[in-house]
């Protein structure tokens, strides 16, 4: 915390502030529920511009350019004390309805900033206040009361105070109704549009000056608000069909379970007979064919010939098998039985070469668990990477 005492009628905490907003963060800078400082400043949530200022030790406040009650402007203090703004980006806000930094298209015929948040609540969903701020029971008016103070003033039209200029400005620190179906199309809609515009701000490349960064990230937090808003709507629509899905599971899984063991245990009690009777008929073959070479040799010597007798056709093979209905047997199939894991691994990465993927990404996944741990991994290393986040 810092000890340098800041004058609320005073221009200096502000400076600060718009010199680097993380200090009212990071509490550098003190913030007191209903004590504004002097400046110009953006509210969270709506986006729109504050003034405060004092005349004779009184606190005056227009937002969005009109005059509001000290009362409901000390409200809105710490709705906007950590998004201190310049007074050009005020200004140019209130004069043309746009922060230099935010994107506006139109959806629906309705106007959206890539600056405010994507409305993901019914609208007449109360907003929770900050805390300690406008909360009845805590010796403030309720918030509809200070909507309609401020909805007069607003009505009144009358300042008691010209806006300051500030001496002295310290750089920008601008940083349907059907139901479901409907609710689709216009997220669709809107992730379209902003896919639009972000396009058109990359057609040259990315980047490189703050502004241009300002409205990119904008456009990428609006994108990520819509993607939520997406993500939650699919998972309402798909719910229903989830849990009919689970209850129709439920009521077959048993009866398909008791099926597939019983079948499965009916082919293990075969297995036995079936081998006995592959070993007979193994036997049968084997007499056969002796009892066809003997034939062969003995009229061989009855022809009294030196050519050789013709070899004695092997023995008709037969599989074992049993069942009326569909016959069950043995069948051979292949598989890989290892013997020595060191000997494959050895293999697999021989002469320094690169592993397969699959082995590579079982071998990242194994080290990172021990190195988690506590153990070392030779040849695995932590590397810090940084990422956009």
């Amino acid at each position: 915390m810092s000890a340098t005492t800041y004058e609320p009628s005073d221009w200096t905490w502000w400076q600060e502030a718009l010199a680097d907003p993380a200090k009212v963060k990071n509490g550098t800078l003190p913030v007191h529920d209903a004590e504004p400082f002097t400046g110009f400043f953006r509210t969270k949530g709506k986006n729109e511009p504050v003034a405060f200022w004092y005349v004779d030790g009184a606190l005056q406040c227009h937002i969005s350019g009109k005059a509001v009650s000290e009362e409901f402007g000390r409200s809105q203090w710490t709705w906007c004390c950590r998004r201190p703004v310049s007074h050009e980006a005020y200004t140019a806000k209130v004069t043309d309805g746009e922060w230099p930094d935010e994107v506006v298209v139109e959806i629906n015929g309705e106007k959206q900033s890539s600056a405010t948040k994507v409305k993901a609540k019914p609208a007449d969903e109360k907003e929770a206040a900050p805390a300690g701020v406008g909360l009845p029971g805590r010796g403030s008016k309720p918030k509809a009361k200070k909507a309609e103070e401020h909805q007069a003033s607003e009505a009144a039209g009358k300042s008691t105070a010209e806006e300051p200029n500030p001496r002295a400005v310290i750089g920008d620190n601008s940083a349907g109704a059907d139901g479901v179906d409907q609710e689709f199309e216009d997220i669709r809609e809107e992730i379209e549009t902003w896919k639009r515009e972000l396009d058109k701000l990359l057609k040259d490349g990315d980047p490189m000056v703050k502004a241009e960064a300002d409205k990119v990230s904008d456009i990428g937090d609006k994108l990520g608000e819509l993607w939520k808003r997406a993500d939650t709507l699919r998972d309402t629509r798909k719910r229903p069909h989830l849990e009919a899905g689970r209850a129709v599971d439920g009521l077959f899984k048993p009866v398909l379970n008791i099926a597939d063991d019983e079948k499965r245990r009916a082919k293990r009690a075969l297995a036995p007979f079936l081998k006995k009777l592959q070993e007979e008929e193994n036997e049968r073959r084997r007499k056969e064919d002796e009892r066809r070479r003997k034939e062969a040799e003995a009229n061989a010597e009855k022809t009294l010939d030196d050519t050789p007798p013709p070899a004695a056709e092997p023995a008709p093979s037969r599989k074992a098998h049993v069942g009326n209905r569909r016959s069950t047997g043995l069948v051979k199939r292949k598989v890989v039985v290892v013997d020595d894991y060191l000997a494959i691994a050895t293999h697999l990465l021989a002469d320094g070469k690169q592993p397969v993927p699959d082995l590579a990404e079982v071998l990242r996944k194994i080290a990172f668990r021990q190195i988690q741990a506590g153990v070392e991994v030779p040849g695995a290393r932590v590397e810090e990477v940084e990422e956009v986040r």
